[in-house]
């Protein structure tokens, strides 16, 4: 940072300066003008080095800071009642030298003249301009500032020509689209129709899948019915034989019991009667004994006699015996018997109840692979019928923020979202119909949305039940400011973004002028809030001579009469701070800055 010269030494300076040989790309004598609102903004192609007034009075008037090194802005900090015109200032670029004269403009509009913006970055330009600037013959000059005049006025009837060819555009396209709109209407509703029939065709297809699952139902239901019945009658048929076994086992048992009980009776019978003969035979035995020699002829007879009785006895035993042992066996061979055929019966039953279970469960593995086949049919057709239904609310949802569901549900009731709003003209300068400031602008703006928020300014209220908006940055770039803005809508409605417009109130609150937009994000179609959600757009204005003390005022429209606008107040203070972070002063400042005198009553900061 160097310091003015004052008094007779800088003129001095100047003459030195001047007397030099004129370096091919140093300027000499260039005038650049700074208004009251509004500072000019230069761009080098090297570093600025150092800057230096002539004049004291250049250092109580301006203030001159670099930025981002190339660059560099100068700034009136008078009262602009009376401002010495010719005052120099030195400017140390890289290794060129070049000599500005101020010149204030009091009259100049911010928003109506051309920016203040002077472009020294191009070295074959800067050279053109030098050797414009060396000439000394006076016709010469003359005639290069008549030249300058002209241009400036070719550029300035240019400027108007492309203003007026961009607002001429801007109809164009708007009744383009209007005409657009009433084709993609058609293309819509025929939409809407294939979709309506491909959804009831859909739905068809399922009650007619549906019907056959009621079918398969019922069959296998009968099926299952008559598989119970099967298994009912095996059972019955099973519990039969085994009552059937039981009662043959009962009477075997029953005629064995019998058998033997008149086997025992028998034997009993015949125990008696042996016992009984042996004591008959005893008191024979002691009769013959008594009788002795006389008896003995008869008891040899007698003997004989029970012999033959004792072998057919023993005959008619052992016949009963054998008798009794061929029952036995018949009744063996018949149990048996019958015990083979129950086997061979519960054998044949057992493998025609597993042939019929096998061929059940074969039945029901198909039933189920059939069941499984027609429910995985029947999930993708929901999955169909719900996926065409899901497409044809999304189309209804999206349809409504189509041109045509736009104009349908806001253009029909007069409510112009196509264009951008009906205010935002009074509010713009001439930047906001330029091609390339435009895109300049553009650009910038799309970087500036990627930038992590670094402010939380919020609007004085929440309007239209839920809106929001928040200051999230504000940067600088060439001669304009950019402010990134978040639109949050927490309420059940759109939210139609209409114009914006910055505001501009003195220390003392009275209101100022407009600063007008020379740049809004999505200028070709304001942007329209969805319910639920957040949009980020940026507001760009030329950068002007703020105070700490003054205030600024955005303003956020939405295009319905009927809805309020959002308001975000801030102090001059926090559009400075975030200024001074891509600049640093060049020149000391020796005198504050002057209050700004204004003609306009006291007024409100913020306009509804």
């Amino acid at each position: 940072m160097s310091f003015s010269r004052s008094g007779p030494f800088g003129w001095l300076f100047f003459l030195l300066f001047a007397s030099l040989p004129a370096a091919a790309q140093n300027l000499n004598g260039q005038r650049i003008t700074v208004g009251a609102d509004a500072p000019a903004f230069l761009i080098f192609n090297d570093e600025v080095v150092n800057a230096e007034f002539s004049t004291p009075e250049g250092t109580r008037l301006y203030s001159c800071k670099v930025r981002n090194n190339k660059s560099m802005s100068l700034t009136y900090k008078g009262d602009g009642k009376q401002v010495p015109d010719n005052i120099g200032l030195t400017v140390q670029e890289g290794k060129r030298n070049h000599y500005f004269i101020i010149s204030f403009n009091k009259d100049y509009d911010i928003n109506r003249d051309p920016s203040l913006w002077y472009d020294y970055s191009n070295l074959k330009d800067l050279k053109k301009i030098a050797q414009k600037l060396s000439t000394t013959n006076k016709d010469d000059l003359a005639k290069i500032e008549e030249e300058e005049k002209e241009q400036a006025k070719k550029e300035e009837e240019k400027r108007q020509s492309d203003v007026a060819k961009a607002q001429q555009t801007r109809e164009q396209e708007a009744e383009r689209i209007r005409k657009e709109l009433k084709e993609m209407e058609k293309k819509d509703s025929r939409a809407q129709q294939e979709l309506e029939t491909k959804l009831t065709k859909a739905k068809e297809d399922e009650q007619k899948r549906n019907e056959e699952k009621k079918k398969a139902a019922d069959d296998a239901k009968q099926k299952e019915a008559e598989r119970l019945k099967i298994e009912a009658l095996l059972k019955q048929e099973t519990d039969q034989h085994k009552k059937d076994d039981e009662t043959a086992r009962k009477k075997e048992e029953e005629e064995r019991r019998k058998a033997d009980l008149k086997a025992a009776e028998e034997k009993k019978a015949a125990e008696l009667a042996a016992k009984k003969k042996a004591e008959e035979d005893k008191k024979r035995a002691e009769e013959i004994a008594r009788l002795k020699e006389a008896d003995r002829i008869k008891a040899e007879a007698e003997q004989k006699r029970r012999q033959e009785e004792e072998r057919k006895k023993a005959d008619l035993q052992a016949q009963a015996d054998a008798k009794r042992k061929a029952e036995e066996e018949k009744k063996q061979q018949e149990i048996a018997r019958k015990k083979q055929e129950e086997d061979t019966r519960r054998a044949q039953a057992e493998a025609k109840r597993k042939e019929e279970e096998r061929i059940l469960r074969e039945a029901a593995e198909k039933a189920k692979v059939e069941e499984e086949r027609r429910k995985k049919e029947h999930e993708e057709a929901v999955a169909r019928l719900k996926a065409l239904e899901e497409e044809k609310e999304r189309q209804r949802q999206e349809k409504a923020y189509t041109r045509a569901g736009l104009w349908e549900r806001y253009g029909s009731k007069g409510i112009n979202i196509f264009d951008i709003p009906d205010k935002q003209p009074q509010y713009v300068n001439s930047d906001f119909y330029l091609t390339a400031d435009t895109l300049r602008n553009y650009q910038y703006s799309m970087e500036l949305l990627k930038v992590p928020a670094n402010l939380a300014i919020a609007s004085q209220e929440t309007v239209n039940g839920g809106v929001s908006m928040t200051l999230e940055n504000i940067a600088f770039s060439g001669p304009n400011a950019y402010f990134k803005l978040n639109i949050s809508n927490k309420s059940k409605e759109d939210f139609l973004m209409g114009a914006a417009l910055v505001r501009w109130y003195n220390a003392d609150e009275t209101y100022r002028k407009p600063l007008r937009c020379s740049y809004v994000t999505f200028i070709q179609s304001f942007p329209i809030v969805r319910p639920g959600q957040d949009t980020r757009i940026v507001v760009v204005i030329r950068d002007a001579n703020i105070q700490d003390g003054d205030m600024l005022n955005i303003n956020i429209g939405e295009r319905r009469a009927d809805r309020k606008n959002m308001d975000i107040v801030f102090d001059g203070k926090v559009y400075n701070k975030e200024r001074m972070k891509i600049e640093k002063k060049l020149t000391p400042d020796d005198a504050a800055p002057a209050a700004t005198d204004s003609k306009e009553k006291k007024g409100k900061k913020k306009k509804k």
